[in-house]
């Protein structure tokens, strides 16, 4: 599948500190965490915050 993301020159005038990134994954499952360790989960979702 082909996606495309476009940023306009306005947005960058806007916000010129900005970084994108872009992360893909396929093949991933996100329905159910009970089979993840607990401490697992936490740990990923503290540093996505930082």
């Amino acid at each position: 599948m082909k996606q495309k993301f476009i940023v306009r020159d306005s947005f960058w005038e806007l916000f010129p500190e900005t970084e994108i990134a872009v992360l893909l994954a396929d093949d991933v499952s996100n329905r159910s965490y009970e089979n993840m360790p607990k401490d697992l989960l936490k740990q990923a979702n503290s540093r996505a915050i930082k």
